[in-house]
């Protein structure tokens, strides 16, 4: 990567089998979207810290898009795409995404040179589409136990 920092490859399975649903254990998730690299996405990862810790029934996260905003930052810098960006923003929220089943969505700020970056880093393998599609695997489901 551009800036030589390079986060570790993680994987996760969903904590339940499919069940009826009326056996399924009561379960929360977190979901938040517009993330970046600043001193405000610190403290949002300092509290989704916080609730994983102190909540034991939150099972995954939804980050929905906007991550990093290399995008804006690669405007402004005049930079095709700042990898460096999504490269610390990796390091920063590492911490959250190797502990807890982590799904992203894609946003506006995702999509620079066909989101290239956004795929090099994600990789959603229960994508609706195949990877040699015109979309890849911006688009995808996941079930939670019984439900979708």
């Amino acid at each position: 990567m551009a800036t030589g920092f390079a986060t570790n490859e993680f994987t996760f399975t969903t904590a339940y089998p499919k069940v009826p649903k009326q056996e399924f254990p009561t379960f929360k998730f977190l979901t938040y979207g517009d993330m970046d690299t600043n001193s405000d996405s610190r403290q949002t990862l300092s509290l989704i810290e916080r609730l994983l810790r102190d909540d034991k029934d939150i099972r995954f996260v939804i980050h929905q898009g906007d991550i990093p905003y290399a995008w804006r930052y690669a405007l402004l810098t005049q930079l095709t795409c700042s990898e460096s960006k999504w490269d610390q923003w990796g390091v920063m929220a590492e911490a959250v995404t190797a502990n807890i089943p982590y799904m992203t969505t894609v946003g506006n700020h995702e999509s620079d040179n066909n989101f290239i970056s956004y795929r090099t880093r994600f990789t959603n393998t229960t994508g609706i589409n195949s990877k040699n599609s015109r979309e890849g695997n911006l688009y995808y489901s996941f079930n939670y136990g019984g439900y979708v």
